[in-house]
């Protein structure tokens, strides 16, 4: 995850988070809670910060389109 503009010292390791993934058509919004890993300034950006998240309880309609999103249709599992 990455956010522009935000401070990484505003995240720590086991912080909340309450994430809005908006993707393409056709697999549209997810909305879902996670928990922030570790934070750091993007290398390409520096006003960048990246979020390594652990999503949580995250529904198995919208982790599907997550990974039909990154991985292609044909490399997702039913």
């Amino acid at each position: 995850m990455a956010l522009s503009g935000a401070n990484p010292k505003r995240f720590h390791s086991g912080d909340g988070v309450e994430l809005k993934i908006e993707l393409p058509d056709p697999w549209k919004t997810i909305h879902c809670f996670g928990q922030v890993r570790q934070a750091w300034i993007s290398r390409d950006n520096p006003k960048m910060v990246v979020l390594g998240i652990k999503f949580i309880n995250m529904p198995l309609i919208d982790l599907k389109k997550l990974k039909e999103y990154i991985y292609g249709d044909m490399h997702v599992d039913e």
